[in-house]
């Protein structure tokens, strides 16, 4: 639809084969839904009106009741047209748009190493982030010259998740590589880089060994840790420094359930030598020597109202002088569920 102080033109075309629709009735609508015009479409599937409309419009077809035959269009188009003032749940995109999240158990190795990964698959196309449709994924694995040295697919769960594992032979020389899973009907992907590290007999790596990144109720919080050499072996003797730091967190219930910004106000804690940034909590902190390589964190005082969001730095010293640092993220949810909204105007009085 085009407007101009005179006049007002409107095109309608079918979205999947490009040809104008003609005999289309439609209805020109003001800001507050009140219809103005309506109007048919020619044969060229255009309405003309020659007439001064001062308000911005909406055009709509069909009813929001009828699944199939509804659109609509408006003048001012700059951050898209709102579903919601027509109670619809969804976005303007195709349907086999996905947003694909990736993550691999870690972003080093040595050759003769296993990479492990984890990806989810979400339909971008509607507010609940449906399963995908389509449930093949293909992992590819690039070099530093992006030239793709292996690949395989996997399947994906009903949930639209996959857990792989890929071997790195010994043939693959120490540098940058990428991984990428990508879907197999559209090819729309995700990547995340790793390095391959030449044998070093002084590296190690730090492991959290928890499965839940989320905690509800009273119970403590329990996060094991483990330290260990690249061949496997625990790491004995290692120096530990470690902090927990909180940072409330604000969700847009008309959005998502997705966290929004870290509260600006909120106050620090933070002691000069410590590694928490500012407008962070310090909740806890201490050092630890690990005989053994291994450690329980155990947190049994932790606010449960939420949300707030924890995060658990460990940072390790072996004899040999090598350092490590990893975090650790987990939080506590809201004590509410959004379920839904609705939109509605009033008009006079207090509201």
């Amino acid at each position: 639809m085009k407007k101009s102080d005179q006049d007002t033109l409107v095109w309608a075309v079918d979205l999947l084969t490009g040809n104008p629709v003609s005999d289309l009735p439609l209805s020109l609508k003001d800001s507050a839904g009140r219809s103005v015009q309506t109007g048919v479409t020619n044969l060229n599937g255009a309405f003309y009106l020659q007439k001064k409309l001062e308000d911005t419009l909406y055009v709509e077809v069909g009813t929001p009741d009828a699944q199939d035959s509804w659109s609509m269009v408006q003048t001012f188009w700059n951050g898209g047209v709102p579903l919601f003032p027509y109670n619809r749940l969804g976005s303007w995109v195709p349907d086999e748009t996905h947003m694909i999240y990736l993550m691999t158990d870690r972003t080093h190795y040595q050759p003769n190493d296993t990479l492990s990964f984890k990806a989810l698959v979400r339909l971008n196309r509607d507010a609940f982030l449906s399963a995908p449709l389509s449930n093949r994924v293909i992992a590819t694995l690039f070099d530093s010259g992006h030239d793709a040295i292996f690949q395989t697919d996997f399947t994906l769960d009903e949930t639209g998740a996959v857990d792989g594992s890929i071997a790195l032979p010994s043939s693959f020389a120490p540098g940058d590589y990428d991984l990428e899973v990508s879907m197999e009907s559209t090819m729309e992907s995700a990547h995340q880089p790793f390095t391959i590290h030449a044998a070093d007999p002084h590296s190690f790596q730090i492991e959290f060994n928890s499965t839940q990144t989320e905690w509800t109720g009273e119970g403590p919080v329990s996060i094991p840790v483990r330290a260990f050499t690249q061949d496997g072996n625990t790491l004995s003797d290692a120096q530990m420094y470690w902090e927990l730091t909180q940072l409330p967190i604000e969700f847009d219930a008309f959005d998502s359930l997705e966290p929004l910004a870290f509260a600006a106000e909120t106050p620090s804690s933070c002691t000069p030598h410590s590694f928490c940034e500012s407008g962070r909590d310090l909740v806890d902190q201490g050092e630890a020597i690990l005989p053994h390589g291994d450690y329980a964190f155990e947190f049994n005082h932790l606010p449960t109202a939420g949300p707030y969001a924890y995060q658990l730095l460990v940072r390790v010293t072996s004899s040999f002088g090598e350092t490590v640092e990893r975090i650790f993220p987990f939080y506590h949810p809201p004590s509410f569920h959004v379920f839904g909204y609705e939109y509605a105007e009033f008009t006079g009085g207090t509201q």
